[in-house]
């Protein structure tokens, strides 16, 4: 698959003096994602779909700036954090709490996905993001049902490729030992009787965020 053919794609359409044609070609191939992005980040479904928005409309006013430096989706995702990083900060919720860009920890962080076992439970899965800062949440969603690589991430992010792994990984041992514990409590309490047990098996299905 060609990488480059979105850009190409999205230049042209600048080139031929179609921006309307543009615009519309963002966001049907973007929406979704920039919507998600800002829904993991803001946590209000209302408040989302006004900042999505808001970034199309930036975006639009901007188009015939478009370089294709970056790909239409890692541009559009960036100047969708930023503007929500604008919204929680006059909320008062400071995106990222800790600072630790300058650490070495490619070789230490473990960002593989979540074991199958502990993510059976949709609901379950969506309580251990819901405790996740908002950006931790917004990379965890980007990464696992986006499909966003290490690189886009860190453009997004305006991050290091390290620093994103750590993160993730961070992020991820969150909901890890927050999954784990609900394990454990199920088990506790129906461990008791066999018909307990039957109720506290999860049902076996896809992954909320593989």
């Amino acid at each position: 698959v060609d990488a480059l053919a979105p850009s190409r794609e999205l230049s042209m359409l600048i080139a031929a003096g179609d921006l309307r044609r543009a615009g519309e070609w963002l966001v049907a191939r973007y929406a979704r994602d920039v919507i998600a992005l800002c829904r993991s980040m803001v946590r209000e479904r209302a408040l989302s779909e006004d900042l999505a928005q808001d970034v199309f409309a930036q975006a639009f006013a901007h188009l015939g700036g478009y370089r294709a430096e970056a790909a239409p989706r890692t541009w559009l995702l960036a100047i969708a954090r930023n503007r929500c990083i604008d919204q929680l900060r006059r909320s008062d919720r400071e995106p990222w709490r800790d600072a630790d860009d300058g650490l070495e920890a490619d070789h230490l962080a473990d960002d593989a996905p979540l074991p199958p076992e502990l993510l059976l439970r949709r609901a379950d899965v969506d309580d251990a993001l819901r405790d996740l800062e908002e950006n931790e949440r917004a990379l965890i969603v980007l990464r696992f049902r986006h499909g966003l690589e290490y690189p886009e991430l860190a453009s997004v992010f305006g991050l290091r490729e390290g620093t994103v792994r750590m993160r993730l990984s961070r992020a991820l041992g969150k909901m890890r030992s927050r999954l784990e514990a609900r394990d454990g409590q199920a088990a506790s309490l129906g461990g008791s009787t066999p018909e307990a047990q039957g109720e506290a098996a999860p049902s076996r299905g896809r992954g909320a965020i593989e």
